[in-house]
């Protein structure tokens, strides 16, 4: 193991400390002699000679320079996971927003959510289908922890670049893309407020009065072979590197990080402080991703659109998989470096007790091992808080994928847009802030019950906003929208750290990939729940309605909490 050898201050310090540990046992030694009768003289403990003093010296400075290494080794691995979650979480956060610009932007239909809600749907029926299948081949295989991890992560890039080639060539395959794209990026389309409200009340559809499509639809037209293949292509490939990235994501956060901890002498301690600092970096991505990419895409946005946008689709594409390439060799160095990455998993009867009802059914059937995988999930002690989690994906009130298109169709620019995004994730890092002092004061359990409270009070002001504001164009509503939104923030990502530490605590070492893949497959399930009712209801006046839905997943998750964590006496942490 290679590792900065201890300096000579730290070496002195460890021979002065032996010193006084010899001498301390000589004096005492030299009493207990003095004191004894004679009864037990034959018993007397006799003092260390030469030999065995150099034999204790060299056990003692063996050992602490192990401990030393290891806690310097650690040291060093966490660093580098930190820089290579940096990478990967920011070249993924701009390769998203700017699929659903791009997405919203090359829409043939008369409203920017179909194309965003099915590519979104795509990855949910993906991620839920397959993602425990994934995530139990990561605790089962015979591959080592590196090797498995490296492989998704080629998988990754692969899909990554074949969905880079289908943007490239969508953008000049369809017709008269630049005089749509135009409107979201210089918002020419001019439609005043009284001609809008009054069609509105009339009809619904937000259609000018000589009768031509509005704002979304005035460009649409349908698309030749080429760019619908690439489109499909596009919902293929880009949820395929979607769920390469979920599952390596699990095996870092639920496996890599909690074997890591155990070199640790507070392994708690120590994994309390690698999850904030996680979860701090992903806000940060969060927060600078959207809108440097919002930026980027105005400034290289010219007159000729689609030669501009094949250059960002190009260039974000290169920087997303250069990012999965350094992560693949950083891992391999935080392997090499934590001895316990290289131990195989404990194995007993945990999961195959789990799933022993179902054993009368083929092993090669897929339905049995999906609901294999649900059991299996289902019995953890924290599985109504992973519900809970899972939940909260259906709410449409968050800076996602719908809530952008939804502004975009209110008339805020898309750099106006990435900045609220951006300072929605600066609040958002005030609830890693949040967490690591009332982790500390109160138990995992009290802070999630809490922080779920606070998300609902604050989503109920904004889902009222909404509803008031439904059938106008109030901006005053619109405020109150996003800054509640903004203030849901803290509480949401203070929720989500409690229960994710909770699984580290709970879930079993050789169950941790098939429940962590299980769990990203429930999140895909509602937020595929999330993207069909906005397909159902892709008119952007029915986005009240949507929001709904996920106002009252959110009201079902916070009795979840209540009646499965909080009062579940089980439940000790």
């Amino acid at each position: 193991m290679s590792s900065t050898p201890p300096s000579e201050d730290w070496l002195f310090s460890k021979f002065s400390l032996i010193n006084l540990r010899l001498t301390g046992r000589y004096q005492s030694v030299q009493t207990e002699n003095a004191l004894g009768d004679e009864s037990s003289v034959g018993t007397k403990e006799t003092l260390p000679d030469a030999h065995d003093v150099g034999g204790i010296v060299s056990f003692e400075i063996s050992e602490d320079i192990d401990r030393e290494q290891e806690r310097l080794s650690l040291a060093k691995a966490r660093r580098l996971l930190y820089i290579s979650h940096m990478g990967s979480c920011a070249s993924e956060v701009a390769w998203q927003f700017f699929l659903v610009i791009f997405l919203s932007s090359i829409s043939w239909t008369s409203s920017p959510l179909v194309l965003v809600s099915s590519y979104g749907l795509a990855s949910g029926v993906l991620v839920f289908f397959f993602g425990g299948t994934a995530g139990s081949y990561m605790d089962t295989t015979t591959k080592t922890r590196k090797n498995a991890f490296q492989l998704l992560l080629a998988l990754q890039t692969g899909f990554i670049i074949l969905c880079t080639t289908c943007c490239y060539v969508a953008l000049f395959s369809i017709d008269n893309s630049s005089q749509r794209y135009d409107w979201y990026i210089n918002q020419t389309d001019t439609v005043s407020q009284e001609d809008d409200l009054e069609v509105l009340d009339n009809s619904g559809n937000l259609t000018l009065d000589n009768g031509d499509i509005s704002k979304h639809g005035s460009d649409a037209v349908i698309p030749n072979v080429w760019a619908l293949g690439a489109i499909v292509c596009i919902h293929m490939f880009g949820p395929l590197a979607d769920l390469c990235n979920k599952i390596s994501t699990v095996a870092l956060e639920k496996d890599w990080i909690v074997c890591m901890s155990t070199v640790s002498q507070s392994p708690s301690h120590w994994l309390r402080q690698t999850n904030v600092r996680m979860r701090q970096i992903d806000l940060a991505c969060k927060m600078a991703g959207p809108a440097l990419t919002g930026l980027f895409l105005k400034v290289t946005t010219t007159a000729d659109t689609e030669k501009d946008l094949a250059f960002a689709a190009v260039f974000l594409g290169v920087v997303n998989t250069a990012s999965v390439v350094v992560e693949s060799f950083f891992s391999a160095r935080i392997y090499s470096l934590i001895p316990t990455l290289a131990m195989q998993k404990s194995t007993n009867d945990t999961k195959e007790d789990a799933k022993s009802s179902d054993s009368n059914i083929s092993k090669n059937c897929y339905q049995c091992s999906l609901l294999k995988e649900i059991k299996t999930y289902m019995h953890q002690p924290i599985s109504g808080g992973a519900l809970a989690l899972a939940l909260l994906y259906l709410n449409a009130l968050c800076p996602g994928g719908l809530m952008t298109a939804y502004l975009v169709w209110r008339g805020l620019r898309l750099d106006a847009i990435g900045t609220w995004q951006g300072i929605a994730s600066v609040v958002g890092l005030l609830g890693t802030v949040t967490y690591g002092i009332s982790s500390s004061r109160l138990s995992l359990k009290c802070t999630a019950m809490w922080s779920i409270s606070f998300m609902l009070i604050c989503l109920t002001i904004c889902y009222g906003a909404l509803c008031l504001s439904h059938g106008t164009n109030s901006m005053r509503s619109l405020i109150i929208l996003l800054a509640g939104i903004c203030a849901s923030r803290i509480s949401l990502w203070t929720f989500d750290m409690s229960i994710s530490q909770l699984m580290q605590d709970l879930v079993p070492e050789q169950v941790r990939g098939s429940v962590g893949g299980t769990q990203q497959g429930m999140e895909a399930l509602f937020s595929m729940m999330q993207y069909t009712l906005g397909l159902i209801f892709s008119n952007p006046t029915q986005f009240y309605i949507l929001a709904g839905f996920g106002f009252a997943s959110v009201v079902v998750a916070f009795f979840l909490v209540l009646f499965s964590v909080f009062l579940n006496t089980k439940i000790l942490v």
